[in-house]
């Protein structure tokens, strides 16, 4: 079995199970420094406690698992961050009423590939983003990238 979907069953089925916690993203590659597992832990219950645990459960079964064969392998458990990217659908459903940033493959029909706004519905496959008291409707597909854009006051 591959090694990303082994961590995401074990994630899933041992670590984050009883601790209202979901796995948002995990990544595997090759950087300058060398092997590097990213996994990033979201849920209202998430804090640096969870990240802890989660870290040394997962450290303590990929170390005893042969099959795993991680070997100079650095290994970064953390959140997806207050301005994360916004996935698919379900990700702009879950935050309506929050500030995004969308980027667009093309050009829409006001001339613009770029769109900063609230979140107020969707609609089907249709996004409808509130960008200076005027609205805008983006086809999800039509999306290159987009993320929060939450701004933190000091």
């Amino acid at each position: 079995m591959e090694l990303l979907t082994r961590v995401r069953n074990y994630l899933n089925d041992v670590l984050l199970k009883d601790r209202n916690l979901e796995l948002y993203d995990i990544t595997y590659r090759r950087e300058s420094s060398g092997n590097v597992l990213r996994v990033m832990i979201d849920g209202q219950q998430v804090n640096f406690n969870s990240l802890e645990y989660i870290t040394k459960g997962l450290v303590k079964w990929l170390s005893n698992d042969s099959d795993a064969k991680l070997t100079n392998c650095r290994i970064e458990v953390s959140t997806p961050g207050i301005n994360r990217v916004l996935r698919n659908l379900e990700d702009f459903k879950k935050y309506i009423g929050s500030k995004c940033s969308v980027s667009l493959k093309a050009k829409n029909l006001l001339n613009r590939k770029h769109i900063k706004g609230n979140i107020l519905s969707i609609e089907g496959d249709t996004i409808n983003i509130e960008e200076n008291n005027k609205i805008v409707n983006i086809k999800y597909n039509d999306i290159k990238n987009s993320k929060l854009d939450n701004e933190i006051v000091f």
